[in-house]
């Protein structure tokens, strides 16, 4: 989900790093099911973007579920950076 436009941006910041910060797993998974289950059922035919947007969901649904499961971490440092270390539930320097 790296790419995305200017238009997801609020106030300068990128949403999907504010919705990081800022909301549990269970909370997020919640949006990637969401918008998985939306891009697949559009009325409109599906192009290339929409399948895009459905596998980049769809990996970021895999990374919490890694991450709740205990097999990676992942932290979203004030500027933005998201910081990710493999195999524990606890960040490796301490």
């Amino acid at each position: 989900m790296n790419n995305r436009s200017d238009h997801y941006k609020v106030q300068g910041i990128d949403t999907i790093k504010r919705v990081k910060a800022n909301l549990s797993l269970e909370q997020q998974k919640g949006i990637c099911q969401f918008n998985i289950d939306k891009y697949l059922w559009r009325e409109k035919e599906q192009n290339v973007e929409d399948l895009r947007k459905i596998s980049d969901y769809l990996e970021w649904l895999t990374a919490i579920e890694m991450e709740i499961e205990g097999n990676i971490a992942t932290e979203v440092k004030p500027d933005g950076v998201q910081v990710l270390w493999v195999g524990t539930k606890t960040h490796p320097c301490g």
